[in-house]
């Protein structure tokens, strides 16, 4: 039998891994649909959690170059994409290499183990990371935390399909130990078994991209991996960092609109987008200032870092 939120956590992590993606598919009428996905936690219920294991799902090692499925909208536009695609895969070798020993989701850990220790009554009693083999993996983990309550941080992390910027991405759920907060209504026939989920979504640029060749992949790709990979790293540093920002940040912020609506601007609210795209695939407003990075709410409840 399938976790619960399977259907959903699946279609949350498409869209949110891949915002080029998530516009294709608007255009074909798939399974992503703008509609309210996000489930706050108020302070209490957070307190009332007890210990945390939270586990941090990689459903890759190595860094991949995201990519577009356009199949349907003509041959020729597949085989382009489809040659793309095998170059972007044949080029990205060079980043891998510089990689060699990086273990993103330590580092995620380390950062979320900072940014969770800065709420109130949150209790983390472990954080560790593991391979996801497929999405049975979240039913066997929840049940191994016994009475303990569980996060689950679905990650994903590539490089945009020009390779001028990093994108990381998330799907975050709790689940309440045994016994615990029992007396949480339902959300919903969709969600009837963890009372936090939200996607998030971060995508930093290259430090300084000026003069690069329009279409010379392989040059970016050498840029990206050059003294050890030092410039990969560091961005990949900075967006796990802001990711696990966001995630304490959104469990302490933002109530859900009544009635199941979307996540509309306030009032005097700047509105903004996010994503690679032209125009951007994620629409919102900016909830989050700080740094040079803005922070959109999208009107599914979705959080997404872009730079200002």
């Amino acid at each position: 039998m399938n976790h619960p939120a399977a259907s959903l956590v699946l279609c949350n992590r498409i869209v949110q891994s891949n915002l080029l993606l998530f516009a294709v598919s608007l255009l074909l009428g798939g399974c992503v649909s703008i509609h309210p996905s996000r489930v706050p936690i108020s302070d209490q219920s957070i307190k009332d959690l007890g210990p945390i294991n939270a586990i941090i799902g990689l459903r890759q090692q190595e860094i991949k170059a995201t990519a577009v499925n356009v199949k349907g909208m003509g041959l020729g536009v597949e085989i382009g994409e489809s040659l793309n695609a095998n170059r972007a895969e044949k080029d990205i070798t060079f980043v891998r290499d510089a990689l060699v020993n990086y273990q993103p989701g330590e580092v995620v850990a380390t950062d979320l183990r900072g940014t969770l220790a800065t709420l109130p009554g949150l209790a983390l009693a472990h954080i560790d990371t593991r391979q996801i083999t497929n999405d049975e993996d979240f039913n066997t983990w929840t049940a191994e935390a016994g009475n303990n309550s569980v996060m689950l941080v679905d990650l994903d992390y590539s490089l945009s399909p020009d390779f001028t910027a990093v994108e990381v991405a998330a799907t975050v759920w709790i689940h309440p130990g045994t016994g615990r907060l029992a007396g949480i209504p339902a959300n919903g026939p969709d969600l009837p078994s963890f009372i936090y989920f939200n996607s998030f979504g971060v995508t930093v640029p290259f430090p300084s991209h000026q003069g690069w060749s329009v279409n010379e992949i392989q040059e970016r790709a050498q840029q990206w991996s050059q003294n050890n990979g030092q410039i990969i790293r560091a961005t990949l540093g900075s967006a796990f960092q802001e990711l696990a920002s966001m995630i304490a940040y959104d469990l302490n912020h933002t109530p859900a609109p009544a009635n199941n609506e979307l996540y509309d601007a306030p009032r005097g609210a700047e509105k903004g987008w996010a994503g690679l795209t032209d125009p951007p695939a994620v629409r919102g407003y900016v909830e989050h200032k700080a740094n040079g990075r803005i922070w959109v709410r999208a009107e599914s409840g979705g959080l997404f870092a872009i730079g200002q």
